[in-house]
Order: C-alpha cells, then sequence, then structure tokens
C-alpha cells in the first residue's frame, strides 16, 4: 500500500526500508549482475528517500503553523468577507504578523482580479496569533460563499467570535466559535468549520497579483448608490459600459450601440493625481488638457459586481486608458481618507481590476 500523503507512520517506514546489499564469497559469478541491480536499486531508494523527505518537510512545516484570533471588530470583518464573496467564487487570504492579504486565484469569468490588504489589529486587535516556518506567512484558499455563510450563522449570538486554523487528518479548517446562552440561561459553544487548502509557498507566489501602468487618472467616486442605479440601466442596454473621467472632476459612464447612445456625467469630482509637469518622451505627443476625457469600456456585470461589494462610501476608479480600470473600496473613517493620501492611515483597501474589452466583449 502507498503511503498516504501526510501519513507520517508510512514516511517513517519508508525511510527505514532501505536495504543492505552484500555479497556471499559463493556468489562472486554473479557479482556484476547483482553490483548492477544493487545500484538501480540503490538509485530508486535514495530517489524515494528524496521524495518522502520532502514529504516530510511538508508535514512538518504544516504541523508548525498556528493562528489564532479573537474577531474585535465583527462588523468590519462581516462586511469584507460578505463583499469578497461577490467578488469571486474562491479567494485566498495570505496571514502575517504585519497585514492580510487577499488575493484572488485567477479563475474569473469577466477577467476581475481581486486584491486587497487590511491591518490584523483593525479587525482582531491584539488578540492576534499567526505562526509558520515560511516567515510566520500562511496561505488559505477557500470558498468565499462558505465563509460568509458561516459568519452569518454566527452572528446569532455576536459576543466575541474566535477563529482559529485547525486539521481533521488531511482537511485543515478555519473554526469559528462564539457563546451563546439557551433559554434556560446555560451557556453553549457553537462552532462553524470551513475547509480550507493550505497553499505551498510556490502555489502562493505564484497567485495572480495586479500588473498595470501608471493611471491617468485617478477620481473619487460619486455616491455608490447613484453609480448603482444608472450602471443597473445601463446594463439593460448593453453588456459592456464605458467608464471616463478627467482631471478636472469630470466621471461618465455611457453605453454605445448601433440603436442607442447614452451618457449619464458628474462633475466636480475630486480627483487624487493630476497630469503631469514632465515632458514627454514622445515629441509627437500633445499634452491633454485637463478637460480631456480617458476612457475604458469593461463588461457591465462586473463593473455591478464591484459596486454591489461596497464597504464604505469611500471608493476610487484609477482609469489606465488602453488597459484596465482599478475600482478601490477603502476601509476607514470616510472624513478622513479624502483627507490623506497616505495609505499607512487607513484601515486597509479592497480593489478588483477589471481589464477592457473590446466590440465582441473580449479581453
Amino acid at each position: 500500500m502507498s503511503p498516504g500523503k501526510n501519513d507520517v507512520s508510512s514516511t517513517q517506514f519508508l525511510l527505514q526500508a532501505s536495504p543492505i546489499h552484500s555479497l556471499s564469497p559463493a556468489s562472486q559469478n554473479y557479482a556484476p549482475a547483482v553490483q548492477q541491480q544493487s545500484r538501480r536499486s540503490g538509485t530508486r531508494h535514495r530517489r524515494t528517500r528524496t521524495v518522502t523527505l520532502r514529504k516530510l518537510a511538508e508535514i512538518r512545516l504544516k504541523d508548525r503553523m498556528r493562528f489564532r484570533a479573537e474577531l474585535a471588530n465583527v462588523a468590519m470583518f462581516t462586511k469584507l468577507v460578505d463583499s469578497v464573496s461577490k467578488l469571486g467564487r474562491r479567494a485566498v487570504f495570505r496571514l502575517s504578523p504585519e497585514e492580510i492579504l487577499l488575493l484572488s486565484t485567477g479563475e474569473d469569468e469577466d477577467g476581475l482580479m481581486l486584491h486587497g490588504a487590511i491591518k490584523p489589529t483593525e479587525l482582531f486587535g491584539l488578540n492576534y496569533l499567526v505562526q509558520s516556518a515560511n516567515d510566520n506567512e500562511i496561505p488559505l484558499e477557500f470558498s468565499t460563499q462558505a465563509l460568509a455563510s458561516a459568519i452569518r450563522q454566527t452572528l446569532s449570538s455576536p459576543t466575541e467570535i474566535a477563529i482559529r486554523l485547525g486539521r481533521i487528518g488531511k482537511t485543515a479548517f478555519l473554526s469559528l466559535t462564539t457563546k451563546t446562552a439557551g433559554t434556560s440561561g446555560a451557556e453553549y459553544v457553537v462552532e462553524q468549520r470551513v475547509a480550507v487548502r493550505i497553499l505551498k509557498p510556490r502555489d502562493a507566489q505564484a497567485l495572480p497579483k495586479p500588473n498595470f501602468p501608471v493611471p491617468d487618472v485617478i477620481i473619487h467616486l460619486p455616491k455608490v448608490g447613484d453609480l448603482c442605479k444608472v450602471a443597473e440601466r445601463l446594463k439593460s442596454l448593453s453588456d459592456l459600459i464605458t467608464v471616463s473621467a478627467s482631471h478636472n472632476g469630470g466621471l461618465r459612464l455611457g453605453i454605445s450601440t448601433e440603436h442607442a447612445r447614452v451618457e449619464t456625467e458628474w462633475r466636480d469630482l475630486t480627483v487624487l493625481n493630476r497630469p503631469s509637469t514632465q515632458p514627454t518622451q514622445d515629441a509627437n505627443v500633445t499634452p491633454r488638457p485637463t478637460s480631456a476625457f480617458f476612457h475604458t469600456t469593461v463588461k457591465s456585470r462586473a463593473l455591478l459586481r464591484f459596486l454591489h461589494a461596497n464597504i464604505t462610501g469611500v471608493s476610487l476608479a484609477a482609469i489606465c486608458e488602453g488597459f484596465c480600470i482599478v475600482l478601490y473600496n477603502y476601509v476607514g473613517d470616510s472624513a478622513q481618507l479624502l483627507d490623506t493620501d497616505d495609505t499607512k492611515a487607513r484601515m486597509g483597501f479592497l480593489s478588483a481590476t477589471l481589464p477592457i474589452v473590446n466590440e465582441d466583449g473580449d479581453t
């Protein structure tokens, strides 16, 4: 029987099962053949030991993983997970002592790429522990719907919620535990478990990351409710929406088909980046005036997915004409976010990168 992937006893048996070949005087006539077979056998067992040691190292790496925390901001964590569940079916938490990264797995029918980061202290306070042999980093892939459902069920008694990483056999899981009081006054412990997959370091490094040029314009978005109403109407007319913005605070949402052309414009919005005063490398390129608009055409459904996943009232759009639009939803005090460009002053952010599409809907 072949050893299981994480079967320690089988692994130890393989380590002890390497035979020692010897030749008796009576077998000297067969020495060349036996020696050749011995060398081949030794090669096989050396390979077995190499593979087994790698498996044993992976087991020890996982055994040294520790993650436990107590939610200090239940409402924010609930909103965050609920938003992530609307942006992708599966996602990855990269837990570390300094920050929690959110990454998409790269499997999205709209081409939407999720990326986010949040300070652990804003969610868990000081009750947060992450330990691993991989620089104290733990990458966990999970079903966003399953985690969101577990949190909603746990919220029936939101006194305090403890989270930890556990394992039953080969299956790793996130445990969400809370205490609740029954009708008789007795206290009960309720636990929800969500299966997760612990990624190997090389698999975590291979996850897709946002890669786009310097944005042409970064602008604060209007109220999300207003944007949703306009985007819903435009989606009923076309599968594609063009998002445009200018450096003088203009923002447009529009569609263009052979039967109709519809556009809605907002003015006097806050712009974070200004046109560069540096001369362009191409002498034939004339700098655009501040009233000029930069355009990106994206899938209507992808845009609405981000708008419906809004966490707070602070959202930004970074337009990279000819490449993509990056939509940001910042977590933290709205007034503070409007007055500062310092990312360290923010609790965190959640972003969605939407690639441009052509008239046929291809990215």
